[in-house]
């Protein structure tokens, strides 16, 4: 990622707003593309004491007719051990998520 971030907050909402984006990555573990003009919105917000909602904007014409949104709920894991990732150009365990997440022993 060579591109420019903003953030600010929306009421009980975390925006991040990130542009110049490289076309080397995925936007998933499922491999869904994207290109060099990828504009990605993330809407970030806790909706309870053991939940966070996000919503991905998904804006890139180069690799899709039209904008697309995404809602993911990360939900509170007590006891777990959540590994640290590191993101590089060409990170090969990047989308390992399954050896990341394991609960602790």
């Amino acid at each position: 990622m060579d591109g420019g971030l903003d953030r600010h907050v929306e009421g009980d909402t975390l925006v991040v707003d990130t542009v110049g984006f490289n076309d080397k990555t995925w936007l998933d573990g499922e491999g869904h593309p994207h290109s060099d003009e990828l504009h990605l919105v993330e809407r970030i917000r806790r909706v309870s004491h053991d939940a966070l909602t996000i919503d991905f904007t998904i804006d890139d014409p180069k690799a899709y007719t039209k904008p697309w949104v995404s809602h993911t709920i990360f939900e509170l894991k007590p006891g777990w051990d959540i590994g640290e990732v590191v993101c590089v150009d060409d990170n090969a365990n990047f989308l390992d998520t399954e050896k990341m997440l394991q609960p602790s022993k």
